[in-house]
């Protein structure tokens, strides 16, 4: 009967080192499948980076408030910003939202240069800037607009007197127009009228081509002509 050789010190040895090698074959390998997993994650999330709205309610609201104002925390840490203030918002400009987005800020503000998973900061700053849209005006509330007899009384009637004849400054200008003078209406057209209303003329009178607000030159025209009055008949 023919023994059965038992492996010698040297096959041994050769086994021990071949599983040695591929023990640390499969640690490496593993170590590298991890490496590009870590690695792709960052390419995963540009190619697919939060909105401004997820990355916010995910990051920032906790501290920030859902709806940019957290006034409980505001009472602990005075200078953390409300995004609703639109007085506040005025005061820092997109540059400064980014240097502390990136970089961050005083009473524990993290810094975010690496957590914005592929978003741009400008659209986190304008996603910030939303907060402080003014709410639309009650229209129950709102200023009526002039009338045109309103316009004339706020603007004109200082100079041209509050029933168009002012002979206290045509002492002064004599070019300044009577209104109520109905030859001198006569001789002037409502072409001219406008003209001086929109772009000034002598004497100091200033343009009102952007003060009209909702009334027209033409309608303008019209209550100036109201002041002509017919000569009285002997």
């Amino acid at each position: 009967m023919t023994r059965k050789r038992r492996p010698t010190a040297d096959v041994l040895g050769k086994c021990r080192i071949g599983g040695d090698r591929r023990r640390r074959l499969g640690t490496a390998l593993v170590s590298m499948a991890g490496s590009l997993l870590l690695l792709s994650a960052p390419a995963r999330a540009a190619e697919n980076p939060p909105t401004a709205a997820e990355l916010y309610q995910n990051s920032c609201a906790r501290c920030h408030g859902a709806d940019g104002h957290n006034p409980r925390l505001q009472v602990v840490f005075p200078d953390l910003p409300d995004f609703t203030n639109a007085k506040w918002q005025a005061a820092h400009t997109a540059a400064e939202f980014k240097k502390v987005i990136l970089n961050g800020g005083k009473d524990g503000m993290p810094a975010y240069r690496g957590d914005l998973q592929g978003l741009n900061p400008d659209k986190l700053v304008q996603y910030l800037r939303k907060f402080a849209q003014p709410a639309p005006a009650d229209p129950a509330k709102a200023p009526l607009p002039p009338t045109v007899a309103e316009f004339f009384q706020n603007y004109c009637a200082r100079c041209h007197g509050v029933d168009g004849h002012n002979p206290a400054l045509q002492e002064v200008f004599p070019d300044l127009p009577d209104f109520t003078n109905a030859k001198w209406q006569a001789a002037h057209t409502a072409a001219e009228f406008k003209k001086v209303i929109l772009h000034g003329g002598k004497d100091g009178m200033p343009a009102y081509q952007g003060d009209l607000q909702t009334i027209t030159a033409g309608e303008l025209v019209q209550y100036l002509r109201g002041f002509a009055r017919p000569k009285p008949k002997h």
